[in-house]
């Protein structure tokens, strides 16, 4: 949680240079999502805790494109770092 708030800050203080309105704002956010989580580990969760989240997002995947994005951004960051454990002989 702290990393989304982080990544917001920048946003909210204008010290990006630019104008936001709530819809832009709302659609920065969301872009920031797949790193934050990869950032805090949730590519070494097990697929049990995979499987509860799933459930939680499974309604929104379908009702919101930018949460299947995410989701799909999220996914491929873990698989990269799956396959670089792999590599790394740690997995």
């Amino acid at each position: 949680m702290l990393c989304l708030q982080e990544q917001l800050v920048p946003l909210l203080s204008g010290s990006t240079n630019e104008q936001r309105d709530c819809a832009q704002l709302e659609k920065d956010a969301i872009a920031t999502h797949a790193g934050c989580f990869v950032r805090n580990g949730i590519c070494s969760l097990s697929l049990q805790d995979w499987e509860v989240i799933v459930g939680i997002i499974w309604p929104a995947l379908f009702s919101d494109w930018r949460t299947w994005v995410s989701a799909i951004e999220t996914a491929e960051e873990c698989i990269g770092f799956k396959g670089w454990l792999v590599l790394k002989q740690l997995l």
